[in-house]
């Protein structure tokens, strides 16, 4: 799967756990071009998480600087207000 972010297109893989610590459904790598999510949560979990993901990588792509409160507040209302990341098969 991927999605277009800023022009670039990102690599949507699906894997076990993303990180060691429990909480972190989701990772991003600007180097990689990459958006890593849990395949174990919920689709709706897992939609949420790629909103959020989708959002560090808006504000990488931009080189705008950003702590992880913002995109998570951000990511949420998005998410809570119907904002789904276009995902190409």
């Amino acid at each position: 799967m991927k999605t277009i972010i800023c022009g670039i297109p990102f690599e949507i893989v699906m894997r076990e756990r993303t990180t060691p610590v429990d909480g972190n459904y989701g990772l991003m790598s600007g180097k990689e071009a990459r958006i890593y999510l849990d395949a174990k949560i919920p689709k709706a979990m897992r939609e949420a998480t790629l909103v959020h993901e989708w959002m560090h990588a808006v504000f990488e792509c931009n080189g705008i600087e950003h702590e992880e409160v913002q995109v998570a507040v951000m990511a949420t209302e998005l998410y809570r207000n119907g904002f789904r990341v276009k995902v190409e098969k």
